[in-house]
């Protein structure tokens, strides 16, 4: 069972992803010492109301169910895809590491214990 705390700090920085960026599941799980898996069931469970297209497999995609309505998203975005259509081009457009780990200071601390 995932809790109300980790679900919310993921869901905010997510929000917090710059548009035309994206990271991976890893990415946020990292900063935020969670598992990959943990971030990917939030985003499952409860990402429906924020940029979930910004949060993807380490190798650039979406499960397949998700594709069109991402690529969508990443087009107005102008992120860049990779040839075949099927994810982005991570290396061109993935959310900074140290700007990640700041977002997740703010987020974490806006929160009240």
């Amino acid at each position: 069972m995932l809790s109300e705390r980790l679900t919310e700090v993921v869901l905010r920085i997510v929000e917090g992803i710059p548009v035309g960026l994206v990271a991976s599941y890893g990415d946020l799980a990292a900063t935020l010492d969670v598992s990959p898996r943990q971030v990917a069931r939030v985003m499952s469970q409860s990402g429906s109301g924020v940029p979930w297209w910004r949060v993807l497999r380490a190798d650039g995609t979406l499960p397949e169910a998700l594709r069109d309505e991402a690529r969508a998203h990443w087009h107005e975005e102008g992120v860049p895809l990779r040839r075949d259509g099927t994810g982005v081009q991570l290396r061109e457009c993935r959310f900074d590491g140290e700007l990640l780990d700041t977002l997740v200071v703010q987020v974490v601390g806006s929160l009240k214990d």
